[in-house]
């Protein structure tokens, strides 16, 4: 008998049968041709949103800088008689009583409120460890906090300040 070689043991054995399990394994390409690799297509719906031209819709570049609407702890302007720039600063102690710190980052001017106090087109409810709920003059509740880096536990006065 034969000896048969090692190595062509191995390819058999070992190779042909991983060959054939790789032609096997399924394809994501239609018949017709190969798309592109990030193309998701999604069926249509009939809503009226999805259309043909969805697959190859494109959109020119930005012109100038992206700027973001959401700036955490910006107040609205609608809350602000329409001004701009106005954050939630944090909670501060002053006379014995907690206030909430709003301040315009541009112009450095600085208003403390207490709960129930109304200024521009707010009014303060509550105050938390690091957020106010205020409400503008239809009532609409809204809450604003700090980062949630600088969150302690509410009920406590231990982020509190005092100023000078």
């Amino acid at each position: 008998m034969a000896k048969v070689n090692p190595l062509v043991l191995k390819v058999l054995f070992i190779g042909v049968p991983f060959l054939i399990g790789i032609a096997m394994l399924p394809t994501d390409q239609p018949a017709g041709g190969s798309q592109h690799p990030y193309r998701v297509s999604m069926p249509n719906s009939g809503n009226g949103v999805y259309s043909s031209d969805s697959d190859i819709a494109s959109f020119g570049s930005i012109d100038g800088k992206a700027v973001s609407s959401f700036r955490p702890g910006y107040l609205p302007s609608s809350l602000t008689s329409g001004e701009e720039d106005w954050t939630y600063r944090g909670n501060v102690r002053q006379g014995g009583k907690r206030k909430a710190l709003l301040q315009n980052t541009v112009t450095g001017e600085s208003v403390y409120l207490e709960p129930g106090d109304r200024w521009k087109d707010l009014r303060l409810l509550s105050l938390k460890d690091n957020s106010i709920l205020i409400s503008d003059m239809s009532a609409m509740l809204k809450s604003f906090g700090l980062s949630s880096g600088s969150a302690g536990n509410s009920g406590s006065d231990s982020n509190m300040a005092t100023p000078q």
